[in-house]
């Protein structure tokens, strides 16, 4: 039964796309998360449960595709033609977002598994020297989830909130706003260590090259300040 009763084709495409987490999921989807548990790591606070209904109902509009992994147990998720069609549309809220609500940013909204997330996923590895480093962060205004790695050997990044045994290679301290204003392009991360909002201790090559090899966010572009700049 149809939701609005309307034939407009922008009251169709928001029953499929207006329940509450399903454009967040579809980002996570086009940003390249196949399986259940990375969807769960970019959409912390979804219950897994919802998460199940959202790729049901994504599934049954034939937005995604459920394969079954060759060999192992659980299904990965892609998005088909149609589903993939949708990345203008989370561009252009993207671009609305920086440019109209982007700073206000409430405290329960810095999410910092999605930031590390992001960073892991966004890594340029080709600008990094040899074959292994280890970058340590340290989120300063948090009792949980306060240090995270990020290891990258060969061309496999990992993330965890265990210590992998090994001395960081570069590490990176700051709070979780100053962290995330940085990687939303805000400032730049030579800026954010001038005014001592994010402190950096360890390679100074790796120091020097930050803006290269870590950057920022993929939507950061969009970021006023950073189009101003």
């Amino acid at each position: 039964m149809s939701i609005y009763g309307q034939f407009c084709p922008i009251s169709k495409a928001a029953e499929v796309l207006g329940e509450r987490w399903t454009l967040l999921l579809v980002r996570e989807l086009l940003l390249g998360s196949k399986r259940f548990n990375e969807l769960q790591r970019g959409l912390t606070k979804m219950s897994p449960s919802l998460l199940t209904k959202r790729l049901k109902e994504l599934e049954e509009a034939n937005l995604l595709a459920r394969i079954k992994i060759s060999g192992q147990k659980g299904y990965e998720y892609h998005l088909t033609s149609s589903g993939r069609e949708l990345f203008p549309l989370i561009i252009e809220m993207a671009k609305w977002g920086m440019k109209w609500v982007q700073d206000n940013i409430a405290e329960d909204e810095l999410d910092i598994e999605l930031l590390m997330l992001d960073i892991q996923r966004s890594l340029k590895i080709d600008k990094l020297p040899g074959k292994k480093v280890i970058v340590k962060f340290h989120i300063t205004d948090t009792t949980e989830l306060s240090d995270w790695w990020v290891i990258v050997d060969n061309k496999n990044v990992d993330l965890c909130t265990d210590s992998p045994g090994d001395d960081a290679d570069l590490y990176i301290t700051g709070d979780a706003q100053s962290l995330i204003q940085t990687w939303m392009g805000d400032m730049d991360w030579r800026q954010a260590q001038k005014s001592n909002k994010v402190k950096v201790m360890g390679s100074e090559f790796l120091k020097k090259e930050m803006q290269n090899w870590l950057g920022a966010s993929s939507l950061s572009e969009y970021n006023p300040k950073m189009m101003n700049a």
